[in-house]
């Protein structure tokens, strides 16, 4: 099984992640962005991921993910019950839509942010004087490109801005795993793992303090950070996200007049 990818792509490392939870060997390949023809030729198309597993060849995260869970039901990662179901795909799907222009901003659009994602990107390449030329053109594409996905008219937002909204949209999502700890019932479902693969990221960037001042959404980042047999729950931590759901409920119950 080989898994193409950028090491700086959220689609990817929700892609890895999964593949992690499920234990399942892979062999992954970094494309380079200005050489994608091998994935070019067994995908017939230039974005990653692709998961190729023996003549299958499967197309975008989502597509990926529903395909490992057919093919590999242990873990499963799509609720058995409807309603959960629809609320994992929902939330899978604001993930990787909504939740991407609250977070790209902060990895791409700060300038200190950008040289620390665009190092990382680097990092998976060989270094050498050509490649040094090439890394300067694209350099100077991903600040266009970016700008023009996640930017305003006239540019970016002010870095209180992007940060201001990553604090609103991090508080939704912690209350929002308040219940059980993840996103769509009491188990990882394909919604925690796009999660995850758009989160990760800041670690370590400008906006990170803000993400891990919310806990249940740390909690969960690190669970998804470890290999399958690891981050099963103990009864400690089972115990720990009942008191947190209830003290959750108590402090939204309203007050009766």
């Amino acid at each position: 099984m080989i898994l193409y990818s950028y090491n700086v792509s959220p689609y990817a490392a929700k892609v890895r992640a999964i593949l992690r939870y499920k234990g399942l060997a892979f062999e992954e390949r970094f494309v380079h962005p200005l050489r994608r023809g091998e994935l070019q030729r067994i995908s017939r198309q230039p974005a990653v991921p692709v998961l190729a597993c023996g003549e299958q060849v499967i197309v975008d995260s989502t597509r990926i993910a529903r395909w490992l869970d057919e093919r590999y039901p242990a873990r499963p990662i799509f609720p058995a019950d409807p309603a959960l179901r629809a609320r994992a795909l929902l939330y899978e799907e604001w993930a990787d839509e909504g939740l991407s222009r609250v977070i790209q901003p902060v990895r791409w659009l700060m300038p200190r942010n950008f040289d620390r994602s665009l190092a990382l990107f680097r990092a998976a390449y060989p270094a050498n004087a050509r490649a040094r030329l090439e890394w300067v053109a694209l350099r100077r594409f991903f600040q266009l490109d970016f700008r023009r996905k996640y930017g305003e008219r006239f540019g970016a937002p002010p870095e209180a801005t992007i940060l201001n909204r990553l604090a609103e949209v991090m508080d939704l999502v912690d209350d929002a795993l308040a219940e059980t700890g993840w996103l769509a019932g009491p188990a990882p479902s394909v919604a925690d793992f796009a999660l995850y693969g758009m989160v990760h990221f800041l670690e370590g960037l400008d906006g990170w303090e803000t993400v891990k001042a919310r806990r249940r959404v740390v909690r969960l980042l690190r669970a998804l950070e470890e290999p399958a047999p690891k981050w099963e729950a103990s009864e400690e931590a089972d115990h720990d996200a009942m008191a947190d759901a209830r003290r959750h409920r108590e402090k939204k119950r309203l007050p009766l007049v």
